[in-house]
């Protein structure tokens, strides 16, 4: 489970830089619970995994002289990573027990966000600077990919006046929208139907087509960045 100084729960970032960029929560730590363990030994588990991240960036800015004013002095960082040791270790059965643990949670994020902000300005987007503090850079979030191009696998005949349309599915597609027209003998521009598909994992049933007819078919996809360009067209005769 994931979790940072206590419980596992959503913390913003330290500081975000076009230089390092810190860990998430400035103390969070991944902590395996075994599987005998109460819940109260568990929470002090991830307590002391927290809390020794925290103490790693104590040591980092003790007399360190990358870092010769820290907004936060060692020793205040140290009472306060104790104090919250001390909260989790408690039993957390009672409200008054978890509101002091939660209590001692956010005084420790508070001090670390300062001396994680203070070690971003200080270290110069130099990264042995930066890693002597304790600190741990993360990669930046990959932003999001265009999806490629659709494309229809195929057109089978299903019972009279259906057919059986075939898309590649594409990873990360939300859903797909599919597009068939009639092919008028004279060239006449025909209505186009659009259906929206949830998913490409089976064949799409197109109902209600006239036996005799032939009908051409695109597909698009939507994603995060939304929708790929019309595939190219698939004809069929429905029987």
């Amino acid at each position: 489970m994931e979790g940072g100084c206590g419980e596992s729960r959503s913390i913003p970032p330290v500081g975000r830089t076009v230089g390092p960029t810190l860990k998430k929560g400035a103390c969070y730590a991944e902590s395996e619970v075994e599987p005998n363990q109460t819940v109260s030994q568990s929470n002090y588990a991830v307590a002391r995994c927290a809390c020794g991240a925290g103490e790693r960036r104590q040591t980092g800015i003790t007399n360190n002289p990358a870092y010769p004013h820290p907004p936060v002095d060692p020793a205040t960082l140290k009472a306060a990573i104790d104090s919250y040791l001390v909260a989790s270790a408690d039993g957390l059965d009672s409200k008054k027990a978890r509101a002091e643990r939660d209590k001692q949670h956010i005084v420790l994020i508070r001090l670390l966000r300062q001396i994680g902000h203070y070690v971003e300005a200080n270290s110069n987007d130099d990264m042995p600077t930066f890693l002597s503090s304790g600190f741990e850079p993360v990669s930046p979030r990959t932003p999001p990919q265009p999806l490629p191009p659709a494309n229809i696998l195929g057109v089978d005949q299903g019972t009279t006046g259906q057919l059986l349309v075939s898309i590649k599915p594409l990873p990360k597609a939300r859903h797909y929208e599919l597009k068939y027209t009639p092919v008028v003998a004279d060239g006449t521009p025909a209505a186009s139907t659009t259906i929206t598909l949830p998913s490409a994992k089976a064949a799409a049933p197109i109902n209600g087509l006239t036996p005799g007819a032939t009908y051409t078919f695109q597909v698009r996809a939507y994603s995060k960045l939304g929708f790929t360009g019309w595939s190219d067209s698939v004809s069929r005769m429905c029987i």
